[in-house]
C-alpha cells in the first residue's frame, strides 16, 4: 500500500512538474519571510532600547498651558517612581529667514548635570553656556 502512494505521488509530480514547482516556490519564499520576521523583532527591540537609553528619551512628557511652578516641580518629584524630573519649556514660534517667515520649534535644556530627550548631534557640539544653542533644518 505504501509502496504504490509512493509510486502514484511521484507520478503526480512528474507529470505536473511547473505546478509542483510553484507550490514549492510559494512555501520557500512564505518559510524565509516567516523567519525573517521572527528574526527581526528580537533586533528591533535591542535597537530601540539602545536609542532610548543613548538619548535618555523621556518615559513621560507633563505639559501646561500656564506653566509649573516650583511647587508643581516638587510634587511631581514626589510621586513614587520618579527618577528624575528635568523642567523646561518649549514653544512653537516664525523665524524670518530672508523674505520668508519659517516655523521654528523652541526646547530649553538644563546645562550640564542629567539631559532627557538628547538631541541627536550630526556635527558640533551641545551648548556649553548660555548664549549658544543647537539648531536643526
Amino acid at each position: 500500500m505504501k509502496n504504490a502512494f509512493a509510486k502514484n505521488l511521484l507520478r503526480e509530480i512528474k507529470n505536473s512538474k511547473s505546478r509542483f514547482l510553484s507550490i514549492l516556490v510559494i512555501v520557500a519564499i512564505g518559510v524565509a519571510f516567516f523567519a525573517g520576521i521572527r528574526a527581526t523583532s528580537p533586533d528591533m527591540i535591542i535597537t530601540g532600547n539602545k536609542y532610548l537609553h543613548d538619548y535618555s528619551i523621556a518615559d513621560l512628557r507633563v505639559l501646561s498651558n500656564t506653566g509649573f511652578t516650583d511647587k508643581d516641580i516638587d510634587k511631581i518629584k514626589s510621586i513614587s517612581g520618579v527618577e528624575a524630573v528635568i523642567p523646561g519649556y518649549n514653544f512653537d514660534a516664525y523665524a524670518v529667514i530672508g523674505e520668508e517667515e519659517k516655523p521654528v520649534k523652541i526646547n530649553s535644556y538644563k546645562i550640564g548635570g542629567q539631559m532627557v530627550n538628547k538631541p541627536v548631534l550630526i556635527e558640533g557640539k551641545l551648548p556649553t553656556s548660555e548664549d549658544e544653542c543647537v539648531t536643526e533644518t
